[in-house]
């Protein structure tokens, strides 16, 4: 509901409380960016699903090392789902622009593509398939 640009880092098994956030480097390069910089590492400008394919626009100075479509066919509390993780088609279109791409399972309720840098991971908007 909030206004603005919005970033996001959803890792796949990642356990809920303080622990799990403050040892992943993720939570420190955001607030670093937000604080320190005021840039982010990252922007998403088109997430979008067509023809069985899941797609994402991503800009970064930062070099993109793999993609990966996580991805459910159940449903329910997102938490109780069964969660895939299946590799993206990762390209770099130019300077900072790298493109996103991955088929969507037969019967995918939901999902997200992640990328990563190294040890930061990034993450597309969640999207419900209706």
């Amino acid at each position: 509901a909030a206004g603005g640009p919005q970033r996001f880092c959803l890792v796949p098994g990642m356990r809920h409380g303080h622990g799990p956030g403050w040892n992943l480097p993720d939570s420190y390069a955001f607030a670093d960016s937000i604080v320190k910089t005021g840039k982010p590492w990252f922007k998403q400008s088109e997430v979008s699903a067509n023809n069985g394919f899941a797609h994402a626009v991503i800009t970064t100075t930062s070099k993109l090392t793999n993609g990966t479509l996580v991805s459910t066919t159940d449903t329910g509390i997102t938490g109780g789902r069964n969660w895939t993780q299946t590799p993206a088609n990762l390209e770099k279109h130019d300077a900072n622009t790298w493109h996103l791409n991955a088929k969507l399972p037969q019967g995918t309720t939901a999902w997200f593509l992640n990328a990563k840098n190294n040890s930061l991971t990034l993450s597309t908007q969640f999207v419900e398939e209706k």
